[in-house]
């Protein structure tokens, strides 16, 4: 089971980390009499339906674009603008930018979630109540560490989830460094 978690895990971050716009060609453009004019583009990439709903989303919020489609449902990559005149390449590009940057995140969490599921956990029993504002005050020092994916606290004890090959010592000397006293 483990295995089938990390091998879809690793699948997923490719995904996510194939998943973009790499750069734009225009097949053509034509300027019209009103200030607009149409592009039609040819995007290149892996682009998910994530992307594509991102990149119509973001352009949509664009002031100097007046209209977009996917003009061919069978090639996602074949689109279709009309934007004020002044809209120039460079305002595209920056549009794809932030698309992709805005997409980025969701690798970020999908490493974390493979972090995680690759942990080894520990539970210890504590000998000392805490306040609510010391649990997070704690919380948040021992997450600073490098090795230290997941820390929580549970009835009378603390959870601890760490990267594979942290030794248990380095694990309760972290702990009592920031004053918890374990069993």
């Amino acid at each position: 089971m483990k295995r089938f978690v990390t091998l879809a895990t690793f699948l997923m971050i490719g995904h996510f980390a194939m998943s973009q716009i790499d750069s734009f060609t225009i097949e053509s453009s034509k300027t019209y009499d009103d200030g607009t004019k149409i592009m039609y583009l040819n995007l290149d990439g892996n682009i998910s339906m994530e992307i594509r709903s991102l990149f119509e989303r973001e352009l949509k919020h664009t002031s100097d674009v007046k209209m977009f489609r996917y003009y061919n449902n069978q090639a996602p990559e074949k689109c279709m603008l009309k934007v004020a005149v002044n809209f120039t390449d460079e305002d595209l590009q920056q549009v794809i930018d932030d698309v992709n940057a805005s997409y980025s995140p969701k690798l970020e969490e999908a490493k974390a979630f493979s972090e995680k599921n690759d942990a080894e956990y520990y539970k210890y029993p504590l000998l000392n109540d805490l306040s609510e504002m010391d649990q997070k005050a704690i919380k948040t020092e021992i997450l600073k560490k490098q090795f230290v994916v997941n820390f929580s606290f549970g009835n009378q004890e603390c959870k601890i989830g760490v990267k594979q090959g942290t030794s248990e010592s380095e694990i309760i000397q972290t702990l009592e460094s920031v004053g918890l006293h374990i069993e």
